[in-house]
């Protein structure tokens, strides 16, 4: 994984502008994502309020700083990731990304142009993401538009989102990380533009801030389906000692499972083909003969066994069940009301959707899906509890941790260990 390169960026504590809120835990959070790959230390670089100095190189966030890290992107890079959560603005025309230090009164000469930055990446880069989670100092709808047609120009592959100072939900951040913990290394931006529609549909509300925009996905016909990670390395002839942790490694964080695991890899399915005489050929037709009616007798003695001793194989010889669509469409209307409760932020929301998608009964439309809906949720849960905790706020980070579902057993296990350790803390 030696040819990519990524950088993040999330900043709060400005020192002109009124300070924001969460954009430091996001990029930590997804900093810790990349870190928990194959991914090597030395091709990630995380700029935070409060980030530890790389090297002989300081990661605070100002303009110097970004604009060095930015020079020293790696030439003829495979595979790019750039990640900004902060303040935007414009100015005579020009478009900008504020570091901490960029004054208002002074765009063009403390702040970050960024036709300079989508240049300085596209570059050096072949395959570039830029995700812009901006804040506007001002109401200006040109902004995004003016970016996306930059990125069109350029080809350049852009997730965008631009919101007002007086918006304090900011989902674009949580869902990117749910979007890496359900694909994995098999992210596309076809699968993230999808889990996008799914995840932010906009909730009616009586009154929406005319200020807020949507998430916008720019990309060209060339790279919507490539893959946005990295493949992992693993050796084919190497299989039966990596099986099994392969799950692990193709979905991202090895220590959470979720529901629907992608396809394997084809080379992790290949086997040598021998080259040997027609009498090698006869006796492994014959051995395989053998080996297979031995596990078509287990199977069968097993299964055998199963059934009777639970009395169930009756239950197994009816018809599949057949739904009335007034069922799928309460079921349907069920989800969609718990997806409305669902907020980046707020852990107890988040707890009441779980609550509502649990009204979905097994062997009923949708349970799978509203069972992977309350995996992706309680994921939510427990980064917002940590995003609280890197903020100091130990107390509330272990209310929200509280909530973790005990029927996630891994993200429960988790949670209960990070209270132990932040009640130590407090």
């Amino acid at each position: 994984m030696d040819n990519f390169q990524g950088m993040v960026i999330g900043i709060d504590d400005y020192r002109y502008l009124q300070p924001l809120n969460g954009c430091e835990a996001n990029a930590q959070a997804l900093y810790q994502y990349f870190n928990e790959t194959e991914i090597s230390h030395d091709k990630l670089i995380l700029l935070t309020d409060n980030s530890s100095q790389v090297g002989q190189y300081p990661t605070y966030p100002n303009q110097e700083n970004i604009e060095r890290c930015l020079e020293n992107w790696s030439s003829q890079v495979k595979l790019g990731w750039f990640f900004f959560q902060g303040y935007g603005a414009s100015y005579q025309g020009k478009d900008y990304v504020i570091p901490i230090d960029g004054n208002p009164e002074n765009l063009q000469n403390t702040a970050i142009d960024m036709g300079w930055l989508f240049d300085q990446l596209q570059l050096k880069t072949q395959q570039l993401l830029i995700i812009l989670n901006l804040t506007l100092t001002k109401e200006d709808p040109g902004l995004q538009k003016r970016a996306i047609a930059l990125a069109q120009q350029k080809g350049i592959s852009l997730v965008i989102d631009c919101q007002s100072i007086h918006v304090k939900t900011q989902l674009l951040t949580t869902a990117l990380l749910e979007a890496l913990h359900y694909y994995g290394y098999h992210l596309t931006l076809t699968h993230l533009a999808t889990y996008f529609q799914e995840r932010l549909t906009p909730v009616p509300r009586i009154s929406t801030p005319p200020s807020s925009t949507s998430i916008v996905i720019e990309s060209s016909r060339v790279t919507r389906d490539l893959p946005l990670l990295p493949q992992p390395t693993i050796n084919p002839t190497q299989f039966k000692v990596v099986s099994s942790s392969v799950k692990g490694s193709l979905r991202g964080l090895p220590t959470v499972t979720l529901p629907i695991l992608p396809k394997p890899s084809p080379s992790l399915m290949s086997f040598p083909v021998s080259s040997s005489p027609q009498k090698t050929l006869n006796w492994r037709y014959r051995k395989w003969f053998f080996l297979g009616g031995l596990i078509f007798f287990l199977l069968g003695f097993l299964s055998f066994r199963y059934f009777n001793f639970y009395g169930i194989l009756s239950k197994q010889s009816d018809s599949r069940t057949e739904f009335s669509p007034e069922t799928i469409q309460e079921n349907r209307q069920i989800l969609n009301y718990a997806k409305t409760f669902v907020s980046a932020n707020q852990a107890s929301r988040l707890n009441q959707g779980i609550e509502v998608a649990r009204q979905i009964k097994p062997n009923t439309p949708l349970y799978q899906e509203a069972q992977e809906s309350i995996t992706r949720w309680s994921l939510g849960i427990l980064e917002i509890a940590q995003g609280r905790a890197n903020q100091g706020n130990f107390q509330e980070a272990i209310a929200a941790a509280q909530l973790v579902p005990p029927d996630r057993h891994h993200l429960y296990d988790i949670a209960q260990q990070s209270i132990t350790r932040w009640q130590k803390r407090y």
